[in-house]
């Protein structure tokens, strides 16, 4: 009568203690007296794939912390409160055992599988905070913010460059009559030389222009 309660109790378990978890085995005679107890050994669950670690590139190292951590403090929380369901959201933050290494309960994590899946996070992680520091720089982002969208690129991996690339407004870019280089148009120097923009090229029309903006000189006459 009390397995439904054991079993709900296990799985708001750390996925670890999961697998660690013995069982108990119990043999009874015919009249109902009990002849034998033993301790059974965890269960050897499956080695998860290595190839999980290659989910260290897609994901954000704030979105891996944040779910992970989300997680734990809910299934501590069930745990404590001794509930007899398992909470829904708890049961939707299961879901981060298919793309996190060391969340399934029901896998065995080898030694190297959760360290190559942090490193291929941390390279995606700085790959983004470069691309985003490098286009700011391309387009003459001031030092703040070059520092800012880098270390939102490094938070938030490829989300934060694709974020960059949809909130920033991007000056279009003509080439420097001085050093030749591109620069943005909303600088009133050249990002590269401080060269000022080269004034346009006369066509013609300046001296309508000049006529039309002339003040109107009134003639009188004495009779």
């Amino acid at each position: 009568m009390c397995y439904p309660s054991w079993f709900e109790w296990t799985t708001v378990l750390e996925p670890d203690e999961y697998r660690d978890l013995t069982g108990e085995l119990y043999e009874y005679d015919v009249a109902g007296r009990e002849i034998a107890h033993r301790i059974m050994p965890p269960i050897p669950y499956p080695q998860a794939s290595y190839a999980q670690a290659l989910f260290g590139l897609v994901t954000p190292m704030s979105e891996a912390a944040i779910l992970v951590e989300a997680r734990r403090h809910l299934r501590a929380r069930a745990r404590l409160e001794g509930g007899m369901q398992k909470p829904v959201l708890v049961h939707n933050l299961d879901n981060v055992k298919y793309y996190i290494p060391g969340t399934a309960p029901d896998k065995a994590t080898s030694g190297g599988l959760i360290p190559a899946y942090l490193a291929l996070m941390l390279l995606s992680a700085t790959a983004s905070a470069l691309a985003c520091f490098l286009l700011a720089r391309r387009y003459a982002f001031s030092q703040a913010q070059r520092v800012g969208w880098a270390i939102i690129g490094f938070l938030f991996g490829w989300v934060g460059f694709i974020l960059m690339l949809a909130v920033q407004e991007w000056p279009a870019r003509i080439a420097c009559p001085k050093c030749r280089q591109l620069r943005v148009v909303t600088r009133a120097r050249c990002e590269h030389c401080g060269a000022l923009h080269a004034r346009p090229a006369s066509d013609g029309t300046e001296i309508f222009d000049s006529a039309a903006t002339a003040p109107e000189v009134a003639l009188t006459a004495r009779l």
